[in-house]
């Protein structure tokens, strides 16, 4: 799958804002982002399947936002997750914040996209809304 699915890029834009308001910097609400949906991930398909899926998030975002090619090329090197977000966390910090904030939202998006076609829409979206006391966006039921 490499096609970035609209309604999970603007879920992806959605929880990103959500976090921007008490984080410092894009990149500490990447992180935040990154930190709610691993703890909701881990139970259901382990690490090495969010190692999985983030790696080849980061590399499909690569393809629009070249600004990533590190955090790639960490991804190749060692597909672990604390390095891989370390990567992406410096990748940020080195934008200009629109550039960051759009890199965030397509490694995200790329992410949901990914983890919609593995385990469905409908338990995608339960799981963005158990990350969060509330769901992304009320009136959307599907992402």
């Amino acid at each position: 799958m490499k096609q970035l699915r609209p309604e999970q890029l603007e879920a992806a834009k959605r929880l990103l804002a959500r976090e921007m308001p008490s984080a410092p910097s894009t990149a500490a609400a990447t992180t935040r982002v990154y930190e709610k949906v691993l703890g909701q991930l881990l139970p259901l398909i382990g690490e090495a399947g969010v190692q999985a899926l983030f790696a080849r998030s980061v590399k499909l975002a690569n393809l629009a936002l070249p600004c990533l090619e590190g955090a790639t090329a960490a991804a190749h090197q060692s597909p672990e997750l604390p390095r891989l977000a370390s990567q992406l966390n410096d990748c940020l910090q080195n934008q200009e914040p629109a550039l960051a904030q759009e890199s965030a939202a397509t490694v995200f998006g790329h992410f949901f996209s990914l983890l919609a076609a593995f385990i469905g829409d409908r338990l995608t979206a339960q799981i963005l809304q158990g990350a969060w006391s509330e769901p992304p966006d009320p009136r959307q039921r599907k992402l």
